[in-house]
């Protein structure tokens, strides 16, 4: 009995204001903006400028614990106007050419322009493919445990 006073006055608020009350679902945000993708949290990968997520796949790409924790499943598309870009030279202008700036270095033989890689720095591991959907190039960027 002794809250009974506050809990009447929070129904009050609620028939009057309406405000944080229902729980009815047409109250929520049709579309809610994607938050798993913090590219500043990975200074270290410098995504291509003007890339953008490649539609219908599922992307993350986050931090905790100051980097501590970093989680990455991402796949970027080329811009429209770069149709002749093709993956093994994405590969190489794209990944090849900045990783190693940033301490990554590339496991294993090949060539720059091999559409398959591994890369390793510190106690992470990052694999990275490139291949042609719908006519655009695309990297995909993996940290894996």
């Amino acid at each position: 009995m002794k809250h009974a006073g506050l809990m009447l006055a929070l129904a009050a608020a609620c028939a009057l204001g309406g405000y944080g009350c229902s729980d009815e679902r047409d109250a929520l945000p049709k579309t809610i903006r994607p938050i798993g993708l913090r590219y500043d949290q990975f200074p270290d990968l410098a995504f291509p400028a003007g890339w953008r997520p490649l539609e219908g796949e599922n992307h993350v790409a986050v931090a905790i614990a100051g980097g501590a924790a970093r989680r990455l499943d991402l796949a970027l598309q080329a811009p429209p106007a770069r149709t002749d870009l093709e993956p093994g030279d994405a590969m190489a202008r794209m990944v090849v050419a900045i990783l190693p700036d940033s301490g990554w270095v590339r496991q294993g033989d090949g060539k720059a322009q091999d559409t398959e890689q591994t890369w390793k720095r510190a106690d992470e591991t990052l694999l990275v493919t490139a291949e042609r959907i719908g006519g655009v190039a695309v990297i995909r960027w993996q940290l894996v445990p």
